[in-house]
């Protein structure tokens, strides 16, 4: 399944029986439940914009379909298009983050990608994220909980070699 979103890219079709089987199939082994036995026809697939770096799926069961036990009735398929290295740092980070209650639950990892809690929110545009009233929200919420030393970050000379294109222009705040 991973490699086919990698491959298909933009021109995947997420409604196709073939995306929707195999979504099945993973949400099914990962979260359990009603995932394991929905028909597929049940099975909804929404494909988020806004990723930069990975393609984002809304994965829901439609009313009919109550959760069996604790498994959510709505989540995030991600699927990464970026190296292993860079992509098993954030999944490192996020769960961490989804572990201290400070980011969206994780709920399985997948080969090039992840399983998340899905939550209602608007997904920002790039002219969004760079606008200074924005900017600031963000910049107050990164500062309430910083990132701590440690091996869960890495190497910060690694870390800033790659990264260079995203350092700021100018002070947001």
């Amino acid at each position: 399944m991973e490699e086919l979103v990698v491959t298909m890219g933009p021109n995947l079709d997420h409604n196709s029986r073939e995306f929707k089987e195999n979504a099945k199939k993973i949400c099914g082994k990962r979260l359990g439940g009603v995932w394991e036995t929905v028909p597929v026809e049940n099975l909804h697939i929404k494909k988020l914009t806004g990723g930069m770096s990975n393609f984002l799926f809304h994965c829901y069961l439609d009313e009919n379909h109550a959760p069996l036990k604790e498994e959510p009735k709505q989540i995030i398929m991600r699927f990464y298009l970026t190296t292993v290295e860079a992509h098993l740092l954030e999944s490192h980070i996020f769960t961490i983050l989804s572990e201290r209650k400070l980011g969206p639950k994780f709920h399985g990892l997948l080969a090039n990608g992840r399983l998340e809690e899905f939550i209602p929110s608007v997904i920002l545009t790039r002219l969004e994220m760079i606008s200074p009233s924005i900017a600031k929200q963000i910049a107050k919420k990164t500062c309430e909980n910083p990132p701590t030393k440690g091996h869960a970050f890495g190497n910060k000379s690694h870390h800033l070699r790659h990264n260079s294109s995203c350092r700021p222009t100018r002070p947001i705040i």
